[in-house]
């Protein structure tokens, strides 16, 4: 089987084995996937979890679910409505049936267009790199340091653009949904108010493998401009119970129990500044001049955390009853990784 994999490499992203029939197709650094992708045997089906942002990287996608199973794909999931899992859809139309929650598909049918229309402006006035330019969107904090996932981002973005066609969910569920193979079944579990208002998680039960989406990340600072912390930790422990051995989160390699851990501190962390700094009555202008913990200065998106450290600071004044300042930071609305 390494040999198989060995020759369907794609430079976007790589592929790993984590079980008979399970594999984590994972973000190639200067690729145009941008965000991690599973590929699953169901037996009679072949399944893949999210779909990249580029059509280019899910036509690789595509092609090394075919060569790892002998089969077409006919199951697609997407775990969340943001562009980096799923604008790489319509790699796998007409013939593979696309499955979301409820509230992803109604996400993606109202924000889709206006997205694409966002990213669309802005690659027009501003050169690919200026799309996640860290001069232009980056933290003031010197210890932040901007990486390949930015421009890799801004380029995928591009590249995009010019192919890109959406293609939506045409199967929804509500909370959970079982999917039954010849010799494998798997679970969606739909959350709401984690990493956006509605992700799914695919749960393996067999081989106690969870696909997270974007509820975790990998030594990366999340993206948190949609979610409820405090919800996102309680999803988290949700996920923790059905003690899975192996996570593969949207961003980031494949990873142990520990990167829910890891995750867990990272929130908890951020709802205890914005705590603190709502309990000494500092202004939310603050926020920017607060240093990157050093915990996480190794991570990528370094850029994220003062948007993260916002996020939090205002959900938690509004459920105190506070009057914030809301006013957003000169930061892009819709970058997502």
């Amino acid at each position: 089987m390494s040999s198989i994999i060995q020759m369907i490499s794609s430079k976007h992203f790589q592929v790993e084995q984590l079980a008979d029939g399970v594999y984590a197709s994972v973000h190639r650094p200067g690729g145009l996937s941008i965000g991690n992708a599973c590929i699953i045997d169901l037996g009679d089906q072949t399944l893949v979890f999210d779909t990249f942002l580029t059509p280019q990287a899910a036509i690789d996608l595509n092609l090394a679910a075919e060569a790892l199973t002998d089969k077409p794909v006919t199951l697609v999931v997407n775990s969340h409505h943001h562009s980096d899992h799923t604008w790489g859809n319509q790699a796998f139309a007409p013939e593979a049936d696309v499955i979301a929650s409820e509230g992803t598909r109604k996400l993606l049918v109202s924000c889709s267009v206006e997205d694409y229309r966002w990213f669309k402006d802005s690659a027009s006035d501003h050169s690919p790199a200026g799309i996640y330019n860290p001069a232009r969107w980056g933290s003031s904090d010197p210890q932040v340091d901007e990486t390949d996932l930015q421009t890799s981002f801004s380029h995928a973005i591009t590249e995009a653009l010019p192919r890109l066609r959406f293609r939506y969910p045409n199967l929804t569920f509500g909370t959970n949904l079982e999917l039954h193979g010849s010799t494998r079944s798997v679970e969606l579990l739909s959350f709401a108010g984690g990493h956006t208002l509605s992700d799914t998680v695919l749960w393996i039960p067999g081989e106690r493998i969870l696909a997270a989406g974007d509820l975790l990340y990998n030594q990366v600072h999340p993206y948190l401009q949609e979610a409820l912390p405090l919800q996102t930790l309680a999803i988290l422990q949700e996920i923790e119970k059905l003690e899975p051995h192996i996570l593969i989160p949207g961003h980031g390699l494949p990873g142990g129990i520990d990167l829910i851990h890891t995750m867990q501190g990272y929130l908890s962390r951020l709802i205890d500044r914005a705590d603190d700094m709502l309990e000494k009555e500092q202004l939310v202008s603050a926020v920017q001049k607060t240093r990157l913990p050093a915990a996480y200065q190794s991570w990528q998106l370094g850029i994220n955390y003062s948007k993260n450290l916002h996020r939090a600071y205002t959900v938690s004044a509004r459920a105190r009853g506070l009057l914030v300042d809301d006013q957003k930071q000169e930061l892009p609305d819709r970058l997502f990784i």
